[in-house]
């Protein structure tokens, strides 16, 4: 029965400070019901679509906005859906897990990113007008104070909350966060609530790792796309030795526990590698994150004579584990070349690396040549 205790016990607010159910839900898919503001959280539950959503999954059914977990329940993989359900209570009304982007403000312009999530991103698009995208389009930075989360919570009790996730942009490059964080300590929450939140790695403070152990636990996301030259054209802005040190660190203080690998066109013929990487620094949880949008980076734009030539041997030789478990239940075995979308990529690759001062034949010499030729 595909019920969520997501739609009664969890808020998810974005970097725009509209509504969703949580951070797989597709309602930008229904464009003809207009997400509000999320200072109200009983105006977002009364909304038509809201309470179609939790109907219809309430009734055993699953609606269209939760496929994500749906085609990952089909195969067998644990859900969001799921371990929402063992971490909520179902108490009708009653937050206890917050979600939010508490600033855009970022170092990095990742290439599966864009400047709705990465000030540097629109600085490079400001800075560079031949750029297809017009300036009144580009994203905003945006930082949300302390007075907007409490405004978000308004009329609920922080008592109930044990969860806690912040996305950004990078966090650790927003005093907004520090700001929040010391609330929480100083009101004595910290000590009840796990606290998840992404970063890039790039950042480390001995006295951000002390404030963080007053929590009941930490979950940091370190993300990254690869090793070296990969993760340096891939999240431009990164200095990979730095970064390794810092991820050093933070394992050390025991708190780098989770690296975050999202995989696509760019970086599948490194998935073995990758992981190899990750099972030697120490990582607790290694996370394999399948890219779906934008489509240009999905594993369908790569030809099949890419993939056989670099991947699929890979995958074949190398032992059995998580990624490519995930990897042959979620893509390869719902692979089909799209010709329209390889020529996406190759346009999007050439522009990115005009753009950023880069080339792909420097860093991923068989991929690129198939880009340039």
């Amino acid at each position: 029965m595909p019920d969520c205790k997501y739609f009664e016990n969890h808020m998810m607010v974005q970097i725009n400070g509209r509504r969703r159910a949580c951070c797989r839900s597709q309602e930008f898919k229904y464009n003809n019901i207009k997400q509000i503001q999320s200072n109200s959280e009983e105006e977002y539950q009364n909304l038509p679509l809201t309470l179609e959503m939790k109907s219809v999954m309430r009734s055993g059914k699953w609606h269209e906005v939760c496929g994500k977990c749906q085609r990952e329940e089909i195969r067998g993989i644990k859900s969001l859906r799921h371990s929402a359900n063992q971490m909520l209570s179902g108490i009708p009304g009653r937050i206890e897990s917050l979600e939010f982007t508490l600033s855009n403000r970022c170092n990095l312009s990742c290439r599966s990113c864009s400047h709705t999530l990465s000030s540097t991103w629109q600085d490079y698009l400001h800075k560079n007008p031949w750029y297809p995208v017009r300036k009144k389009d580009i994203f905003p930075l945006i930082e949300h104070e302390l007075s907007d989360i409490l405004k978000w919570m308004e009329g609920k009790d922080w008592n109930h909350i044990k969860h806690i996730k912040i996305a950004g942009g990078e966090p650790m490059m927003s005093k907004k966060f520090f700001d929040f964080i010391d609330w929480l300590i100083d009101n004595d929450y910290a000590k009840n609530i796990t606290l998840v939140y992404i970063t890039n790695g790039t950042f480390y403070s001995d006295k951000v790792a002390d404030k963080l152990k007053r929590f009941e636990c930490v979950n940091q996301q370190i993300s990254c796309e690869g090793t070296g030259k990969l993760d340096e054209y891939m999240r431009h802005g990164t200095v990979w030795d730095k970064k390794q040190r810092n991820i050093e660190k933070w394992i050390s203080a025991g708190l780098g526990r989770q690296v975050n690998h999202v995989m696509q066109a760019y970086n599948y013929h490194n998935i073995a590698n990758f992981e190899k990487w990750a099972e030697n620094m120490g990582f607790e949880t290694y996370s394999p994150i399948y890219l779906s949008n934008p489509h240009w980076l999905r594993i369908e734009a790569l030809p099949l004579s890419y993939l056989n030539e670099h991947v699929f041997p890979m995958l074949k030789d190398k032992p059995e584990t998580t990624m490519r478990t995930q990897n042959k239940k979620i893509q390869f075995d719902r692979y089909h070349y799209n010709d329209d979308w390889f020529k996406d990529f190759a346009g999007w690759t050439k522009k990115t690396d005009k753009l950023f001062g880069k080339d792909l034949r420097d860093v991923v010499p068989e991929l690129g040549k198939l880009i340039y030729k």
